[in-house]
């Protein structure tokens, strides 16, 4: 669910945003990687994708097959894809409570669960990015994100930018370069400190966020990864 590797993304929230970006030509989406920690390891993990910036001009394009050799993607099969997705997840165990919600008035695409575990949440998502890709096996993109011990809270980027930017079209790029990237986690605990210098802390020390171009981010020009001590 992260954005690192086409093969490690799950296409079930984003497979069908550039064809609509390079149709009009402008960034026009934002991510938010959202999850809740509690002291005991459970927590609660949120991912949305919202396009709602260019709701209108995505209606219309709706109706057309292709784009720029783009396949627009219709409604059944967004649909059918968010419910493999929600199959998958329910299916790993640990992970509970799997909602999807698909909102085609904004153009607003969510998921979220439970986890019992940061593991089971670590191979929740790596049994989501092998479902939706073509090679039957773990991908090492997708392995391991995130780590907990009673003192850190740790997520990592398996992401390789020089590997992955070099094969970034320029049209893309100027797409990504008006979209964003933001991950927020909310602890039980206060947070003591963290590595990554363009996260934010909230007023009550509990929550700590980071916004990024996603242009930047693909490039390796900035990190969503962070390393967050906790007292």
């Amino acid at each position: 669910m992260f954005f690192t590797n086409p093969k490690s993304v799950s296409r079930t929230l984003l497979y069908l945003l550039l064809p609509f970006c390079l149709f009009f030509w402008t960034g026009c989406f934002e991510i938010l990687e959202d999850i809740t920690v509690k002291a005991n390891g459970t927590g609660t993990f949120y991912y949305t994708v919202n396009m709602s910036q260019s709701k209108g001009k995505l209606k219309s394009v709706m109706s057309l097959d292709s784009v720029d050799g783009y396949r627009i993607p219709k409604k059944a099969d967004i649909l059918k894809d968010l419910e493999k997705a929600k199959t998958t997840m329910q299916a790993v165990k640990g992970i509970s409570n799997v909602q999807v919600t698909s909102n085609f008035e904004d153009f607003i695409f969510s998921m979220k669960f439970d986890f019992t575990s940061v593991a089971a949440l670590n191979e929740g998502l790596q049994q989501l990015a092998q479902a939706f890709s073509t090679e039957k096996k773990r991908i090492p993109e997708a392995d391991n994100n995130f780590s907990l011990t009673a003192t850190f809270f740790e997520r990592k980027s398996n992401y390789n930018p020089k590997k992955e930017s070099s094969k970034l079209k320029a049209k893309d790029a100027e797409i990504l370069a008006k979209a964003t990237y933001t991950s927020v986690y909310h602890f039980e605990k206060t947070i003591k400190g963290f590595a990554n210098k363009d996260a934010k802390l909230s007023p009550n020390k509990k929550n700590v966020m980071i916004k990024v171009n996603l242009l930047q981010l693909v490039k390796g020009e900035k990190q969503i990864a962070n390393k967050i001590e906790l007292n």
